[in-house]
C-alpha cells in the first residue's frame, strides 16, 4: 500500500526515447531516457561529472556523447571503478573523447583525495558500501543544485542500494525522488537526489 508521501516522491516518466541519441546504449531505451533527462538538467549547474561504477564504459560513452550534444564538452567525466581486466577495453571504447579521467581502484581510496566540484554523479553499483561511499563523495563534492542518480533502486537483487540510500542520504541535504521504470522492469528503477545545500 502506498502512502500519500510515497506517491508524492515516486514518479513514472513516459519515455519518448526514439528521439534521444543512443550511440552506445546498453540498457532499454526508457532507462537511458531517465539518465539523459537528469544529466541534461545537471549540466546547467557548474562542475564536472562522475560515474561511480563505470564497468566497461558503456554508460560513460553515452554520457560523453550527450555532453557533446549539449555543447558541454568542456565538462570532465570522472570514471571510478576497479576496472579489473577491462581498463584497455574502456580506453578503447572512449577513444573518440578527451574529456574524461579514469580513477582506478577501490572507492574508499580513489575518493579520499578527490575534491573536484561535481554537478552530476551516476552511482552504478549494487553494493551497500559502494553506494554509501558514493553518497559521502556527493556530500563532499556535489555542488548545490547538483544531482546524484542511483541505478538499481528497488531491485530485489541489489538490496544494498536502497539500504545505503535510506541510511546515508540525508533528507536535510537532498530532495530525493524515486523513478520507477516502465514495465516489464517494474522491480527496479532510479533514485535521484538533488542537493539542496
Amino acid at each position: 500500500m502506498t502512502t500519500p508521501n510515497d506517491r508524492e516522491h515516486t514518479h513514472t516518466l513516459d519515455s519518448p526515447s526514439q528521439n534521444l541519441p543512443r550511440p552506445y546504449l546498453v540498457e532499454p531505451a526508457d532507462a537511458w531516457y531517465h539518465v539523459y533527462h537528469w544529466l541534461k538538467i545537471a549540466t546547467h549547474v557548474p562542475g564536472d561529472l562522475a560515474e561511480c561504477g563505470a564497468g566497461e564504459g558503456h554508460t560513460a560513452a553515452s554520457i560523453l556523447t550527450a555532453l557533446k550534444e549539449f555543447g558541454e564538452s568542456g565538462k570532465q567525466l570522472h570514471l571510478f571503478d576497479r576496472f579489473d581486466g577491462v581498463l584497455e577495453e574502456v580506453k578503447e571504447r572512449l577513444a573518440p573523447f578527451q574529456n574524461y579521467e579514469i580513477h582506478a581502484g577501490e572507492f574508499a581510496e580513489t575518493f579520499r583525495d578527490f575534491g573536484t566540484p561535481l554537478c552530476f554523479i551516476f552511482a552504478d553499483s549494487t553494493f551497500y558500501e559502494s553506494i554509501a561511499e558514493t553518497i559521502r563523495l556527493a556530500d563532499k563534492t556535489l555542488v548545490t543544485g547538483g544531482i546524484i542518480m542511483f541505478h538499481d533502486v528497488g531491485n530485489r537483487f541489489c538490496l544494498g542500494v536502497d539500504a545505503a540510500i535510506q541510511e546515508c542520504l540525508r533528507q536535510d541535504r537532498y530532495y530525493y525522488l524515486r523513478i520507477q521504470k516502465a514495465p516489464p522492469d517494474v522491480d527496479a528503477g532510479f533514485g535521484v537526489g538533488i542537493k539542496m545545500r
